[in-house]
């Protein structure tokens, strides 16, 4: 889905927020293919502050399934474009019935335990 997120909508730069550990499955497969395609990724796995400030300044965000995420998106005062899989989590802030002025994407994507595509 990133893929695809990332070519039909121009992105030519990336942040990705993630754990140390970076053991998020996009991680490793958007940094062996942002060469080809034509894309900028920067990943980071700051303090906690930091990664949460970083979210909130986000014009686009596209969420993996996370509370800080949806947090985030629910206090940011310069998101445009929220990309968010098919059912976001239950009892989720995102819930509420939409953001102003904000463009929602749903996306569906298949995850079994401990196993996924990026």
């Amino acid at each position: 889905m990133i893929k695809k997120i990332i070519v039909e909508d121009g992105y030519k730069r990336v942040l990705i927020i993630t754990s140390p550990d970076r053991r998020h499955a996009c991680v490793k497969w958007l940094l062996d293919e942002a060469a080809s395609l034509g894309v900028e990724v920067t990943v980071q796995a700051g303090s906690l502050l930091e990664d949460f400030c970083a979210l909130v300044r986000a014009e686009n965000l596209v969420l993996s399934f996370s509370t800080l995420g949806d947090n985030a998106a629910v206090l940011s005062t310069q998101l445009k474009r929220l990309y968010v899989r098919e059912f976001a989590q239950t009892h989720s802030l995102l819930d509420c019935g939409g953001l102003p002025g904000v463009s929602l994407y749903q996306y569906t994507m298949p995850i079994e335990e401990g196993r996924h595509q990026p």
